[in-house]
């Protein structure tokens, strides 16, 4: 059975998944990147208030039955999704090199023949 993530590892997963930087999280809700740092590591209790301006900027819905914040199901769906389209990305750019080698060798070849051939025309008189 799968863990359940903790708070802090939702919203980490929450701003990974928008391509933010904690930086940019914490300017948005006006604390310093220490701050920000600091609820991402599970070192600051969150506040209502921080739940609801953190569920804004990272457009996460935000329940507290239980003291909980709910994360949308998707977000580990589409971390899954895009590790798999990294490695699909480096698999697609191995094959582009192999088939780039293959192309410039066979260029080279087919250039060397069109000189040999050059150089082996009788001269007409």
């Amino acid at each position: 059975m799968k863990q359940q993530d903790s708070i802090p590892d939702k919203i980490r997963k929450a701003r990974v998944l928008k391509g933010l930087s904690q930086e940019n999280v914490a300017d948005m809700l006006g604390i310093s990147t220490t701050a920000y740092g600091d609820i991402e590591r599970g070192k600051t209790e969150l506040s209502i208030k921080r739940a609801q301006d953190l569920s804004k900027v990272l457009d996460l819905p935000v329940l507290w039955g239980e003291n909980e914040l709910s994360v949308s199901p998707q977000v580990d769906t589409v971390l899954e999704e895009i590790k798999h389209l990294k490695a699909e990305n480096l698999r697609l750019e191995i094959e582009l090199k192999f088939w780039k080698e293959k192309f410039e060798q066979q260029l080279y070849l087919e250039a060397y023949r069109i000189l040999q051939q050059k150089q082996r025309e009788p001269i007409g008189f």
